[in-house]
């Protein structure tokens, strides 16, 4: 499912992933879930892809989800991988790189936490701010 906020580049073996929605810190939608869901699926099948960095555009890496974006159905807004396609993911064999720039909250922490390495620029700031909603921070 293609989707305008995420955008991907290969070059020499490394796919990047760019989540690309600056005005709204990166915060993810349920489509964007999906369709980063959908692009780690494809790198893990892919064998000329051999490292993913994923990053995000602007002042924040990601802001986690767009609450606003999500149904209060009591349905999943998460593929089966988790949270970001990413989360719950165990059968990637090849690493993940969160190239952290700016802000990182929510569950864009723990997106980065579920790759395994994390760059972080000396402007990068992490945390997590679910209590201040009454939430817990459960997406990894």
């Amino acid at each position: 499912m293609p989707c305008e906020y995420i955008r991907t580049a290969e070059s020499a073996g490394v796919l990047t992933i760019t989540i690309d929605r600056p005005a709204k810190l990166n915060a993810l939608t349920p489509a964007m879930h999906t369709a980063l869901a959908e692009t780690f699926d494809a790198f893990a099948a892919d064998d000329t892809q051999q490292v993913c960095i994923v990053t995000g555009t602007g002042r924040a890496f990601c802001a986690g989800s767009d609450l606003a974006e999500f149904s209060m159905d009591g349905s999943s807004p998460y593929p089966a991988s988790g949270y970001a396609g990413l989360a719950e993911r165990f059968d990637l064999t090849k690493p993940v790189i969160a190239a952290v720039n700016g802000l990182c909250l929510g569950g864009g922490f723990e997106l980065a936490l579920a790759c395994d390495l994390i760059v972080a620029s000396e402007d990068a700031v992490f945390g997590l701010p679910e209590p201040k909603v009454g939430l817990i921070a459960i997406g990894g």
